[in-house]
């Protein structure tokens, strides 16, 4: 019997050995998976929360692109300018149909000039806008919308400079009208916009290759040269 009996202490010895360290096994293993998965879970929300930030960069980026778009389109300087500015919410809804917008709006200074879309409340976004910049977000008061939009400004300045200034340096003369259509070009965006300009003046009134030979040289090339030597002179003045 003590024999049988100090085997049997033995073997439960071993037995609770082996529970033991099975237990601390588990244990460690478990506190060391319930990391792991809180390490996950606050890499994936990292990741989540840099995705949505690039997400809602690319919105602003593209509305911006898209006001910028619909600031230069010469039916709405017409339409702004002229007598026919009841037809510019047939003019913004058509826009923002076909760029997927979900409103926009025209103002002359403060003032609501037309808008096309949600009826949303302009007066607080323009606010809003002149507070953040040309890109802003908002969520307007008594609305259930969170708003990412964008501002660009007509190019009215840019142009009376081009033709008071541009125009009468060159000469006054048809190719310098054809050489300031592509400098407004160029304060549109860059060289290839200013190729575009000046392409269609020449086929609505005729060739000019006087500007077709400057601008390009000018644009692709001289301008490079007048860029870097800029740079490094106010680099200089720090």
């Amino acid at each position: 019997m003590k024999r049988n009996s100090l085997g049997w202490w033995l073997a439960a010895s071993n037995v609770a050995i082996v529970l033991l360290v099975a237990a601390g096994i588990s244990y460690f293993a478990i506190d060391m998976l319930r990391d792991l998965a809180d390490g996950q879970q606050k890499i994936r929300v990292q990741l989540a929360g840099a995705n949505s930030r690039a997400e809602i960069t690319r919105l602003s980026e593209d509305t911006l692109t898209y006001a910028r778009v619909l600031a230069e389109r010469p039916p709405l300087r017409r339409l702004v300018t002229g007598s026919g500015r009841e037809d510019l919410p047939q003019f913004l809804r058509r826009f923002c149909e076909t760029s997927e917008l979900d409103a926009c709006a025209v103002f002359d200074g403060a003032q609501l000039v037309a808008a096309s879309g949600p009826d949303l409340p302009w007066e607080q976004l323009y606010t809003v806008a002149m507070e953040q910049g040309e890109r802003f977000m908002a969520v307007p008061t008594g609305t259930q919308f969170s708003v990412v939009g964008a501002t660009a400004k007509l190019p009215a300045q840019f142009a009376s400079f081009t033709v008071l200034v541009v125009f009468r340096v060159l000469g006054r003369n048809y190719d310098a009208a054809v050489i300031a259509a592509g400098f407004i070009g160029f304060g549109l965006g860059a060289t290839p916009t200013a190729m575009a300009n000046m392409t269609a003046v020449t086929q609505r009134h005729g060739a000019s290759h006087v500007a077709f030979l400057v601008v390009p040289l000018v644009g692709a090339f001289f301008l490079d040269l007048l860029n870097t030597v800029a740079i490094r002179f106010f680099l200089t003045l720090n």
